[in-house]
This record gives C-alpha cells, structure tokens and sequence, in this order.
C-alpha cells in the first residue's frame, strides 16, 4: 500500500509532469507506427518501388517527429507532426475508398489488420498532437532527472 502525500499528489498533477507524459506517449504511438511501417516495407518495395519509397518516407518521419517528441517537442514539431499524420490517414483512407490510379481504372487496396492498426495510431497520435498544441509551451518542455 503506497501512501500519498500532499506533494505528490501535487507533482502528479502538475502540468509539466502531465505534458510530458502526453509526449512520451506521443513519441511511442509515432515509433510504434514507424515500426509497423518499417515492417510491411520489404514486400511494398517488391510489389511497386513507388509504393515501398512512401513507406520508407513515412517511416523516417515518423521516426524523427518520435525523436523530437521525446527532446522536447517546439511548436513547428507539433504542427509539422499533425500536417504528417494527417496526410497518411487522408491517404490510407483514400486508397481504400476510392483506390489507387492505374492505367484505366482505380483499384482499391484490402484493409489489413496491420494498417488498421497503423492508421488507429495515427488518429490516436493527432489528437495527442492536437493535446500538446493547445498546452503550455513550458508544460510540454523537457524536465531533468
């Protein structure tokens, strides 16, 4: 049984301590989304080139709006994150309604259980983002220790 004192209830509710949570978790959804991207890669770059190229794309950012989420995300990071994420939900979501061009006709890509998954982070992941953006800049500031 752990017993909490009236510091710590403090500590735990602050902003700064809750905003940096909200970006840590942040930064996992972004890494776990990298990785399910890094893991369909290989057969995207035999299928088409084009398509394995935006997987690689979209890995690397993520991989880095991870990267800086956990370093104390600024406000450009925040916003160049949500401009990303975005852009591969509309993407995800137009391939499979409306499809992809070929040469006479649009062919619709299968939802996968992998990304369902991905695109479920990514919608998770802009509202985090969305979270952080309306926080206190210092809030969501790395802390020492």
């Amino acid at each position: 049984m752990t017993v909490t004192t009236r510091r710590n209830a403090e500590q735990i509710a602050s902003p700064k301590i809750a905003g940096r949570r909200l970006a840590v978790g942040a930064a996992g959804m972004a890494f776990a989304s990298e990785l399910i991207h890094l893991w369909v890669l290989p057969g995207e770059f035999t299928l088409a080139p084009m398509r394995g190229a935006f997987f690689l794309l979209v890995a690397m950012a993520q991989g880095a709006l991870a990267v800086n989420l956990l370093f104390g995300p600024r406000r450009w990071t925040l916003r160049l994150g949500l401009i990303l994420n975005v852009a591969i939900v509309a993407t995800w979501a137009f391939t499979r309604l409306v499809g992809l061009p070929m040469l006479i006709t649009f062919v619709r890509l299968p939802v996968g259980w992998l990304d369902l998954t991905a695109t479920a982070l990514e919608i998770a992941l802009i509202a985090t983002l969305i979270a952080l953006r309306r926080m206190d800049p210092s809030a969501v500031a790395r802390t020492r220790g």
